[in-house]
């Protein structure tokens, strides 16, 4: 409910980490609060954040990011309109498997497929500095016995600047 929101915004505001009760009966509370971007646990495992995307057209983009953090974090980006509608066409797609795999990776990618059935990566916006910041969760989730033998094969983070909307990946 709308109170349960209010009073999300006024312990943030008021620097206390009291949570609140959301629909689900789990605790939410509110990470982050700018002009330029909303960050917010829903519980434990789940953090929501919404930031503001300008673009060379004057309109602006929101993008929402949701992570969940089992077995470790993953994240989705999806892209709106101020509206809550689906932007007509997306500024960013999240990197293809191969994308995170280094050049020794994609010689040993079938070592790296086995080892790792699906790529978990973090995503964070930083709208102030305009930039998507991905960071590759997989050494957390491999087998500590595996993890030396593949971490050389995959690539640890990616970093996009973004200017106009548009989203760079820097070199």
């Amino acid at each position: 409910p709308q109170s349960v929101r209010l009073d999300m915004l006024d312990y943030f505001a008021f620097g206390s980490t009291r949570p609140s009760t959301n629909a689900f009966g789990g605790e939410a509370r509110m990470t982050a609060l700018s002009d330029a971007v909303l960050a917010f646990d829903t519980d434990k495992d789940v953090n929501v954040q919404i930031a503001v995307i300008p673009t060379a057209k004057a309109d602006t983009l929101l993008a929402l990011v949701t992570t969940l953090r089992m077995p470790v974090a993953d994240s989705d980006v999806q892209f709106f309109t101020t509206g809550w509608e689906p932007a007509p066409k997306a500024p960013f797609s999240m990197p293809t498997y191969a994308e995170w795999l280094s050049a020794e990776g994609l010689r040993h990618s079938d070592d790296v497929h086995t080892e790792l059935p699906f790529m978990p990566v973090s995503a964070e916006f930083d709208p102030e500095a305009r930039m998507l910041m991905l960071s590759n969760q997989a050494p957390e989730y491999l087998d500590k016995s595996r993890r030396d033998s593949i971490a050389p094969r995959i690539v640890a983070s990616r970093v996009y600047d973004i200017t106009d909307g548009k989203f760079m990946l820097r070199k």
